[in-house]
């Protein structure tokens, strides 16, 4: 018994030993990593000092055609997401028309679907899909929608039943 309590003892000791370890090499590596880093702050600001003015310019010039790029890559990003949020509620606005369209909008059984926006300013969908008639059984059909990005909203501005046209 006298022996397990030492054991344990020192089982305990070492654990804590192994803690303190990694503490103090936690610190050490703070502290190199921090050096590092003011280090090469100071190697740069002392580049900048010895620059010659030609030079001095043409870092400039530099950094200012890459923040016009980066800004111009943020800018065709944030497009392409808006272009995608457009498409989505595009979608939804030609489906939610097509349902109000029919007879019986709640039987509404979507087939296929395909749509996008256009280079002028308009949505444009097409929907296959079924819904029951007025005698209870359910017709095929085929619809083109169109709407207009109003800045907040998609409306659908015409929507024509393909099968029915005259």
């Amino acid at each position: 018994m006298e022996k397990y309590k030492r054991n344990r003892c020192i089982a305990v000791g070492l654990v804590l030993a192994v803690a303190v370890l990694f503490v103090i090499g936690g610190k050490i590596t703070d502290y190199f990593d921090e050096k590092q880093r003011k280090k090469a702050e100071l190697d740069e600001w002392w580049r900048k000092e010895h620059l010659s003015s030609d030079q001095r310019i043409a870092e400039n010039e530099k950094a200012a055609k890459d923040a016009q790029m980066r800004h111009a890559e943020e800018k065709a990003a944030a497009e392409r997401q808006l272009i995608g949020r457009k498409n989505e509620i595009g979608k939804a606005a030609c489906i939610a028309a097509w349902r109000a369209a029919l007879r019986e909008p709640e039987t509404a059984v979507l087939e296929s679907y395909s749509g996008s926006m256009n280079s002028d300013g308009y949505y444009y969908g097409e929907i296959t899909g079924r819904g029951k008639n007025g005698f209870g059984g359910y017709v095929d059909g085929y619809w083109g929608c169109k709407a207009e990005w109003t800045g907040q909203a998609m409306k659908v501005v015409s929507f024509i039943d393909m099968f029915n046209m005259k």
